[in-house]
């Protein structure tokens, strides 16, 4: 069967959002990629008090929007 090239579209991925919800609580792992660094860096900002984070039993989570937030803070008073 052949195929118009004409009538056909390329094939488009939607760009994913990063913030999905306002109160989204997000993982290490996942924090660190949106932010692009480690995990040990995520750990080490939550140590120093840099970035806000919510322990539940032995799981931390991190709320996006303030973790953004905190870090523009950060920026801004340098």
């Amino acid at each position: 069967m052949k195929v118009n090239a004409s009538t056909t579209t390329p094939t488009e991925r939607p760009t994913p959002s990063v913030a999905l919800a306002p109160n989204e609580l997000i993982d290490t792992a996942e924090l660190a990629r949106r932010l692009k660094v480690t995990r040990r860096s995520i750990d080490n900002y939550r140590a120093q008090g840099r970035i806000p984070a919510i322990k539940i039993g032995q799981c931390v989570r991190f709320n996006w929007l303030r973790v953004i937030e905190a870090l523009e803070g950060i920026s801004e008073s340098k």
